[in-house]
């Protein structure tokens, strides 16, 4: 006895009972039952699927078009994410390089003041300089031979080379407490 589907979704036993014995005790009313069980399932089955079925039905399309759609609608909130972010990091890229370009401006300058400052330096550390600027921006010269005066001192004894003398303390060394030394 075999069951074949009808297209109601109906369950029909076919064939005779005799071929197999594990059949053959099955009534009218178990065969109902399994048909019932059977049909119970379809149902739920169907149930699972309504919502996409009532929307397209809404909807005037079929299923598989809905499917396509709602792919299409995920897979494009996808692009527009990753786009976002795209433009996002090419902001903070673009913000970085006008960044260093600040500061490479800034240090360009920077050196050019250094280097300035260091010719300066080279020019007056130069002895001819020196004696030039003083001569015609200051008005300095050497001293002619009527300003210059000679003053003696009188002669003064060496004085004593002594030991310094450390003052005393009361103070008691780590040492002395403890191996019991005086110093």
């Amino acid at each position: 006895m075999t069951q074949k589907r009808t297209r109601g979704g109906r369950y029909e036993v076919q064939g005779s009972s005799a071929l197999r014995p594990e059949f053959s005790s099955f009534t009218q009313d178990d065969l109902d039952t399994i048909r019932r069980t059977f049909e119970t399932r379809d149902k739920a089955v169907k149930a699972e699927r309504r919502p996409a079925r009532r929307v397209a039905k809404k909807a005037g399309v079929s299923v598989g078009t809905l499917r396509r759609v709602a792919i299409f609608a995920v897979a494009s909130i996808v692009v527009f994410s990753v786009t976002i972010l795209y433009i996002f990091q090419c902001a903070v890229i673009a913000g970085n390089a006008r960044d260093i370009h600040e500061l490479q401006a800034q240090l360009k300058q920077e050196k050019r003041a250094s280097d300035d400052l260091r010719l300066d330096i080279a020019r007056n550390d130069n002895i001819h300089q020196i004696q030039r600027i003083a001569r015609a921006n200051l008005g300095m010269d050497y001293p002619v031979d009527t300003q210059l005066r000679t003053v003696s001192l009188p002669e003064l004894p060496p004085a004593p080379i002594t030991e310094p003398v450390l003052p005393k303390t009361d103070r008691v060394g780590l040492l002395s407490i403890l191996f019991g030394q005086s110093e």
